[in-house]
């Protein structure tokens, strides 16, 4: 096909042509003439069929590409890609800024940075008087910017600190709460709906939407909830617990002992867990160890009553429970796949007909001298058995590696010791790229009376470096800083 050819061709039949080409590429695109800017800026189906388009670093207040104006998604892929270039060339990067956002000795424990939408928002969580989540900005001047949520005096126990994004900037935040009464077994699990404005004009706290307490029979250890259901997978006892939230009417699915003893097995702890709609089947994935070479990454998927998605009102004649109704029923429906034993090929029926579940990967000890291996590929769905097709490797000679969560944000790290040199290096398994990165970022030399400091997180997707800096000459002076690359 000519240029002139490609230029006078229909906008549907632009989009199937450049369907699948890189960020990079779609902004070369957009370069060359005005008619491909002017698609670029006033049509998001230019963008849809990028392979790395979840490297986007998603404005505060957007919590997936549909609501973002057209016109900023340019802006997001030049400063995405600008970062990558920054990054492949394997030098150390230099800091743009650096802010202190916390004071580290109030004795308030820091959550999760990878847990909110856009580039500052984190959680902390304080257990003093009223236990209380926080949700803060990690930006200078902006302490007072804020959301409190409070809990009831005796949830001294806050785990499984899960947020899942439903777009248009809304977020549900959800966590279980213990007692502190030990004798006391009783469980609950809160949802918290909160509202991200975009931030275009300015900074804005995060509102409350909606609350929900949901009493539990065991403590989970895998939270999954959007607007129609909850799903909490329990470790322990190796059940899995599906509640319509809609009509309040759910299912207490217990597992055969035989596929027990296989799940316990395969799941160690902090797995995660979602729903595949379009199957009606819930996928439990396990926490990633790249470090551990015993460990087999086995991915579970579960069978859910297909009822539970009925939200209509004329199933229920219009009732709607306001306590759950839970009834216990045996879980069948369960197949496991170990994409390291998997060696099926990739056949064009299963590509084309298939339910795309997840990426994988999964770490292996060179044959040949020292170094690991590890291997990427995805899984599918087809006609009731699972896939696992592995696309590439990569293999290198170091073993200390990061793992990145949602939009390129990181845990806060914990265990590092403070470190007196100018530059850090770290090597991230980012598995929306599905390869291994090495990035070193040189931590500022002119932070007043610096002596040494302890990296907690990175924010890969952004170019954010978060630190606790140790200070000199003052006792328990430890502030936490953000370094913007």
């Amino acid at each position: 096909m000519t240029v002139s050819a490609f230029l006078a061709l229909p906008v549907e039949l632009v989009f199937l042509v450049i369907h699948g080409l890189s960020l990079k590429d779609l902004l070369n695109i957009a370069q060359t003439c005005c008619r491909f800017r002017t698609i670029a800026q006033t049509s998001r189906q230019f963008w849809y069929g990028a392979p790395d388009l979840e490297i986007l670093p998603l404005p505060t207040g957007h919590t997936a590409l549909d609501t973002i104006p057209p016109e900023r998604i340019i802006l997001l892929a030049l400063r995405a890609v600008s970062w990558d270039d920054a990054i492949e060339k394997d030098e150390p990067l230099i800091p743009k800024r650096w802010f202190p956002y916390r004071d580290a000795t109030d004795n308030r424990a820091p959550g999760n940075l990878a847990l909110l939408p856009g580039n500052s928002w984190y959680t902390e969580i304080l257990l003093n008087g009223t236990p209380t989540i926080l949700i803060k900005r990690a930006e200078d001047g902006w302490s007072a910017v804020r959301c409190e949520i409070k809990l009831e005096p005796d949830s001294v126990d806050i785990s499984c600190l899960t947020a899942i994004a439903l777009g248009n900037g809304f977020v549900n935040l959800l966590f279980v709460c213990s007692p502190s009464n030990k004798q006391k077994a009783s469980f609950s699990v809160e949802i918290i709906k909160l509202y991200f404005a975009d931030e275009e004009l300015g900074p804005k706290a995060p509102s409350i939407v909606e609350r929900k307490k949901i009493m539990v029979p065991w403590k989970p250890s895998a939270l999954f909830a959007n607007d129609a259901m909850l799903i909490a997978y329990g470790f322990r006892a190796c059940t899995l617990l599906v509640l319509n939230l809609v009509t309040n009417c759910g299912r207490i699915l217990e597992v055969d002992e035989e596929s027990k003893r296989g799940i316990t097995l395969s799941v160690t702890i902090s797995p995660s867990i979602s729903v595949i709609k379009e199957a009606s089947k819930a996928l439990l994935k396990p926490y990633l160890l790249e470090q551990s070479l015993s460990f087999r990454p086995v991915y579970t998927v579960f069978g859910l009553p297909q009822d539970l998605f009925d939200t209509s009102s004329h199933a229920y004649c219009g009732c709607r429970l306001s306590e759950p109704m839970w009834t216990t029923q045996r879980l069948d429906d369960i197949i496991q796949i170990a994409p390291s034993d998997s060696t099926s090929p990739m056949s064009s029926e299963v590509l084309g007909t298939a339910i795309r579940l997840t990426r994988f990967a999964y770490v292996s000890r060179k044959t040949e001298g020292r170094g690991l291996v590890f291997h990427y590929g995805n899984i599918y769905l087809h006609k009731g058995e699972l896939f696992a097709f592995k696309t590439h490797e990569d293999d290198q000679n170091f073993s200390v590696i990061q793992r990145p969560l949602n939009h390129g944000a990181s845990n806060i790290f914990s265990g590092f010791e403070p470190i007196p040199c100018h530059d850090h290096e770290i090597y991230l398994n980012d598995p929306r790229r599905s390869c291994l990165r090495r990035i070193c970022f040189q931590i500022p030399r002119d932070i007043p009376g610096r002596v040494q400091v302890r990296v907690t997180g990175t924010n890969v997707s952004h170019g954010r470096l978060f630190m606790l800096v140790f200070k000199e000459d003052v006792e328990d002076s430890l502030v936490d800083y953000v370094v913007q690359y």
